[in-house]
């Protein structure tokens, strides 16, 4: 669903004081809410996933335009660990990670609301003489079938591939896509995050990742799966088939109150003016 059909419904809870009521369901229009002071410097602490890296900083930057005043904390973990900041109430809104199209699992009565989808780029040093590699091919490389970069005519040597903990989420998608009944060999080299992996990848020129195309550098070069490159278009049509969504999460207690610098950053992020901000880097869910 188009995140501009959103933004109405939350503009409206936009009241002074920490909390404010969500007087009825998001999915209702709103009564009016009280003007914010102009004076108000809200602040906003977002628990989000490595994936969501660059979501969290664009929607900052965007934000900060719209209200200077305002800070933005973000803390950068795993989708495990960021909901559970946010039900011990160490943050305020949340940014995590699913399957395309899958809803988080979240406490009764809380917000969630997909904002973007990215795509797994497959990543690798420029010096690699590979341009594109098939799913099968890419399924027996992590599998361990194949011990130098010349059965793939990508020059010579042997491959290094890098993989997510397990766990992870991109290592599920990646292992449900592309790996099915095989598993990941042991010889694959873990790395934690997607910073971890982007630096191993650009220092080993034999070595290839897969990484969120919204967070690839311009220290490594993309690799095409079969035809296929993790632009917006192709991931937003379909194209793609490494894909996984970016959801918004809003925790509400049980007596209908969120936090009211979480609800104007997350009204801002699901406003038309969010929404573009959103598509000059990911798809739209």
């Amino acid at each position: 669903m188009r995140l501009w059909r959103w933004a109405g419904l939350l503009g409206a809870l936009l009241l002074l004081g920490g909390c404010q009521r969500l007087v009825t369901p998001l999915e209702r229009q709103l009564p009016p809410a009280a003007p914010a002071s102009v004076t108000d410097a809200p602040v906003v602490s977002v628990a989000a996933c490595w994936e969501a890296e660059p979501l969290a900083e664009l929607l900052h930057t965007s934000f900060r335009v719209l209200e200077p005043a305002s800070t933005v904390l973000v803390t950068l973990t795993d989708n495990e660990q960021a909901l559970a900041l946010l039900e011990n109430q160490q943050a305020t809104l949340g940014l995590v990670s699913t399957p395309r199209g899958i809803a988080p699992n979240l406490p009764p009565g809380w917000i969630a609301r997909e904002l973007a989808v990215d795509g797994l780029a497959l990543v690798a040093s420029p010096a690699l003489g590979l341009a594109s590699i098939t799913a099968r091919d890419l399924a027996r490389l992590y599998g361990g079938y194949i011990v130098d970069w010349s059965e793939l005519e990508a020059g010579a040597g042997e491959p290094l591939f890098v993989t997510r903990e397990r766990g992870a989420l991109l290592r599920q998608i990646f292992t449900d896509t592309i790996m099915g009944e095989t598993p990941i060999s042991s010889a694959a080299a873990v790395q934690p995050h997607t910073q971890a992996a982007l630096s191993f990848i650009a220092g080993m020129a034999n070595a290839l990742a897969y990484v969120p195309a919204a967070q690839v550098d311009n220290g490594v070069k993309v690799v095409a799966l079969g035809d296929k490159l993790p632009t917006a278009s192709q991931i937003e049509h379909g194209g793609y088939p490494l894909t996984f969504s970016l959801w918004l999460v809003l925790p509400v207690e049980s007596d209908g109150r969120a936090d009211a610098g979480a609800l104007r950053l997350a009204s801002h992020a699901l406003s038309s003016r969010g929404a573009r901000a959103i598509e000059r880097v990911y798809a739209r869910p």
